[in-house]
């Protein structure tokens, strides 16, 4: 029963705060495809210098 109440309070919390908890998922989704991409450049970039290396 405490579990459903949690839940019920975590669902009224979203309805009430609809904006701002979208807002903050998008920043969050956001901020992780930014780190995604950042991480692919890194391993792009060292695979080129290994790359570069190897060829020399």
């Amino acid at each position: 029963m405490e579990e459903e109440d949690d839940v019920l309070s975590d669902l009224s919390y979203v309805a009430e705060n609809f904006d701002d908890v979208a807002k903050e998922t998008i920043v969050l989704v956001l901020e992780a495809a930014i780190a995604e991409i950042i991480g692919l450049r890194i391993a792009l970039q060292t695979a080129a210098s290994k790359a570069t290396w190897a060829t020399d």
